[in-house]
């Protein structure tokens, strides 16, 4: 930008460039889409992706989330309301990946696993979701 003084009393003139930076804001939260519900078979491997949420989640302040992310990171919330938390079976990475953690088995009566999920944008504007995790049977014989 550009700048010029005029002394009104003088008519002396001065220029002076200067420069503004614009700096992006995070005007908008992030949102989970809705009804999060994935099917886990009982013999995924330890350590395996299961989900990439980045793929279920919206921002407008970038026009495509999967290729330019204004998300800055995911975390697992502990949700209580099952009697065998998702927890011990999965984690979420920062990067918004659910992994599973440990071997699931559905003959022990492991049929369904809630995580509860928040994600936080660069404007630390968050959302939380409720993901449900429906483990499917292998025939183990």
């Amino acid at each position: 930008m550009v700048l010029q003084c005029i002394d009104t009393r003088t008519g002396a003139t001065a220029t002076h460039l200067r420069s503004v930076w614009i700096r992006h804001v995070s005007e908008f939260m992030p949102q989970f889409h809705t009804n999060l519900t994935f099917h886990v078979k009982e013999n995924t491997n330890i350590g395996l992706q299961v989900i990439d949420l980045k793929q279920y989640i919206d921002d407008e302040d970038v026009p495509n989330i999967i290729q330019t992310t204004d998300i800055n990171r995911c975390i697992e919330n502990v949700y209580t309301g099952q009697k065998s938390p998702a927890s011990d079976f999965f984690q979420v990475t920062t990067d918004c990946v659910i992994e599973l953690r440990r071997p699931i088995d559905y003959e022990m009566g492991i049929t369904e696993l809630y995580l509860n999920v928040t994600v936080i944008d660069n404007g630390f504007l968050t959302a939380t979701t409720l993901v449900k995790l429906i483990v499917d049977n292998v025939n183990d014989g």
